[in-house]
């Protein structure tokens, strides 16, 4: 329970410092996806989280289009405690199972490094540049 409590609590903050940021091209944002494949302990935390009801789980296409990766949207019920509009959510962010890992363990770490650096620091960007810079 701590390690999801730490997890809800760092994607929770950072769908919050999104909605805030002004480089952030979606502000709407209150799911992930995974860019890697998660492990049995991150799994097993997401799952606890999906059967208390903090998280609803799906699946989307990969970044590579070459099958589905996990997508887990954080519950409209938690939106009020994190400042989030939950009538509005469009978008999502992709991360990798580090990133996850980091946020179970040190949230407060996690937060400050988005805080500190942009987004697609911790979330990878799904959008890619159409011409090379």
């Amino acid at each position: 329970p701590k390690k999801l409590m730490n997890l809800i609590m760092a994607l929770g903050g950072a769908f919050h410092l999104i909605l805030l940021s002004p480089k952030a091209a979606e502000r709407r944002v209150f799911s992930i996806a995974f860019s890697d494949t998660p492990d049995n302990e991150i799994l097993g935390v997401l799952e606890l989280g999906v059967r208390y009801g903090y998280f609803h789980q799906s699946s989307i296409g990969n970044k590579e289009g070459t099958g589905r990766t996990y997508l887990y949207i954080l519950s409209r019920r938690l939106a009020p405690f994190f400042t989030l509009d939950p009538a509005g959510f469009a978008g999502y962010k992709f991360i990798t199972s580090k990133a996850v890992r980091d946020a179970m363990y040190k949230p407060k770490t996690f937060l400050s490094r988005l805080e500190a650096s942009s987004a697609d620091e911790i979330f990878e960007n799904p959008q890619r540049s159409l011409f090379e810079e």
